[in-house]
Parts: C-alpha cells; sequence; structure tokens
C-alpha cells in the first residue's frame, strides 16, 4: 500500500468531499483505494510507503493531455514593426513530418 500525503486534495466525488486541506491518496499497483484527510488514512494504513507531495496539490485520476507540441517546432517572434512571424526552431525530424500539415497551420494563425 502506498499513501500519498501532505498535500491539498482534489477530488471529483460528487457524493462525498471535494476538497481536503489535509488529504492524502491510498493506492496499491495502479488502482486508488481510498481518499481522504492524510491522519485517518495514516490511522487506517499505519505500514503504507509514504510519498511526500510537499504541499502540492493531490488530484488522483487526472489524466493531463493538454500539451504544446506546436511549442516544439517553432516559435513567434515579433519584428521591430510589430510584424508576427513563426519560425521553425530545427528541421523537421523524417519521423515528425506527418506534422507538417498541423505546422503549416499554426504559421497560418
Amino acid at each position: 500500500m502506498n499513501l500519498v500525503i501532505n498535500g491539498r486534495l482534489i477530488t471529483r466525488d460528487t457524493e462525498g468531499k471535494g476538497y481536503y486541506e489535509h488529504g492524502a491518496v491510498a493506492y496499491e499497483g495502479s488502482k486508488i483505494v481510498e481518499v481522504g484527510e492524510e491522519s485517518a488514512l495514516r490511522q487506517k494504513y499505519p505500514d503504507a510507503h509514504c510519498i511526500d507531495a510537499k504541499g502540492g496539490v493531490i488530484m488522483p485520476a487526472l489524466i493531463n493531455a493538454h500539451t504544446h507540441i506546436y511549442s516544439a517546432l517553432g516559435a513567434i517572434h515579433e519584428s521591430a514593426a510589430g510584424e508576427k512571424k513563426l519560425v521553425q526552431h530545427c528541421p523537421m525530424r523524417p519521423d515528425l513530418r506527418f506534422m507538417q500539415p498541423l505546422f503549416r497551420t499554426v504559421r497560418r494563425l
């Protein structure tokens, strides 16, 4: 058993409490077993391996698919005249050529 402790826990539990100032998550392998107040979970799982969230936010089961992949391909530079231009950082790698249409679309923006 593992416990993620020392963090502010935010859940999407519609039937329970959605925010715990001193929250924790108990998990085993890839399965979340329980979420709740850190003190209660420490007492319930005294032999658990503790992972310190160092006061950060704990959001169990959140998968953040947000990405800025286009940023890896280029950047917008503004000229002295205020004209914005998308400049490619490096030549397109052969295995990423499928992304060239995306790069062209971003360039037009």
